[in-house]
C-alpha cells in the first residue's frame, strides 16, 4: 500500500511528518488491516524505517499499541539526496516513539547524505539477509517507495 507523505515543498523539509492525506490513507489502511480475518492479519513483527514519516505511518496503520514488536532499522530508509531524507537525530526520534525498539540504530546521525547505486544495492541485500535471519514468519515492513522499488527488483 502507498501512503502519501509529501506535499508540495515537503522535499525541502528535513524529515517531514506525513501530511493529512497520508494520515487518512494510513488510517484507512489500518482499518482494512483490522477488518481482515484474525488469521489473515497475524503479524509477528513490524520493521520500520527511522524516518518520521514511516514511524507515523506505522503508528496510524497498526495503532498506538501495535499487535507485535516494532523494530526500527536504518536499512529500509529512503534513497535520495532531498532534504526530506535527512533524518531526525536518534535521541529526538526515539523519544517521540518510546514504544518502538531503536536498538539497531547505533548512530545519533544515522542517515546517509549521498549514496551510490552500488551502496543502495548492498543495503537492499543486507535488509534481505536481515529479514531471512529473523525467526518471525509474518513480518510487516514500513519503508519508502524508491527503496522498495530497488529492494523488490
Amino acid at each position: 500500500a502507498v501512503v502519501s507523505t509529501q506535499s508540495t515543498g515537503a522535499f525541502a523539509l528535513r524529515d517531514p511528518a506525513i501530511n493529512d492525506v497520508g494520515i487518512e490513507q494510513a488510517t484507512a489502511l489500518g482499518e482494512k488491516f483490522r477488518d481482515l480475518k484474525e488469521n489473515e492479519r497475524k503479524v509477528d513483527l513490524i520493521i520500520t524505517s527511522c524516518m518520521k514519516r514511516t514511524l507515523m505511518t506505522t503508528e496510524h496503520v497498526f495503532g498506538a499499541v501495535p499487535p507485535c514488536p516494532v523494530i526500527v532499522s536504518t536499512l529500509p530508509i529512503e534513497n535520495g539526496d532531498g532534504n526530506c531524507n535527512y533524518g531526525t537525530p536518534l535521541s529526538e526520534i526515539s523519544a517521540q516513539f518510546p514504544g518502538y525498539d531503536f536498538s539497531l540504530v547505533t548512530e545519533e546521525e544515522w542517515w546517509t547524505t549521498e549514496e551510490s547505486h552500488e551502496h543502495l544495492l548492498e543495503r537492499c541485500q543486507a535488509f534481505r539477509d536481515f529479514l531471512l535471519a529473523r525467526p518471525e514468519k509474518r513480518i510487516a515492513v514500513v519503508s519508502h517507495g524508491r527503496f522498495l522499488t530497488v529492494f523488490t527488483g
